[in-house]
C-alpha cells in the first residue's frame, strides 16, 4: 500500500501514507509483535471490510466497520 498524500486534520501540509500507518490521525506503527489468534464473529463475504473500530460503552461490545464500498456496518 502506497497512498501517495493525504490531508491531515486541521493541517495545511499533504503527509505521505506508507505501509507503516495505521489509520489514526497520526502517523504510528500500530505496535504489535504477536499474532492476535481467535474465531470471527463476523464475515462479509460480498464487500471487503477496510476499517474496524470496537469500543466497549455501558457494558455493550460496540464495533464498526467500514466497507471498500463506502458502508458502515454496526
Amino acid at each position: 500500500m502506497q497512498e501517495k498524500w493525504i490531508q491531515e486534520k486541521g493541517d495545511h501540509h499533504l503527509l505521505t501514507i506508507d505501509d507503516n500507518f495505521c489509520g489514526l490521525d497520526m502517523n504510528a506503527p500500530l505496535g504489535v509483535s504477536e499474532m492476535v489468534r481467535g474465531l470471527p464473529i463476523f464475515t462479509e463475504d460480498q464487500d471487503r471490510m477496510t476499517s474496524v473500530i470496537a469500543y466497549i460503552y455501558k457494558n455493550h461490545s460496540l464495533a464498526f466497520v467500514g466497507t471498500k464500498s463506502g458502508n458502515l456496518k454496526k
